[in-house]
């Protein structure tokens, strides 16, 4: 069985972003608690390798087994969030 993560991309010092993708990622982890989520800054170097749009901010990147399949860049609700993940997770 695959394993998924996502990765929440915010600006290095915006305390708004680190707000808002607190509670985007607690919606995440309530409606797909096998997705795994990892928050991260910008500055990450991982952001300009699995994002062509970095650093544009905020992101979302969702890996399988550790490999890149999508990014999003956009302040996007919860719901649209959830239902991106899903398109790939099932």
């Amino acid at each position: 069985m695959p394993s998924y993560k996502v990765i929440l991309f915010r600006s290095d010092d915006d305390t708004t972003q680190q707000q808002y993708l607190n509670i985007q990622a607690s919606a995440i982890s309530n409606a797909l608690p096998d997705v795994e989520i990892e928050q991260a800054v910008a500055s990450d170097v991982r952001f300009k390798r699995l994002s062509p749009k970095a650093p544009r901010c905020p992101a979302l990147v969702l890996l399988k087994d550790g490999a890149r399949v999508r990014a999003r860049h956009a302040k996007i609700s919860h719901d649209e969030a959830v239902a991106w993940i899903r398109e790939v997770t099932g």
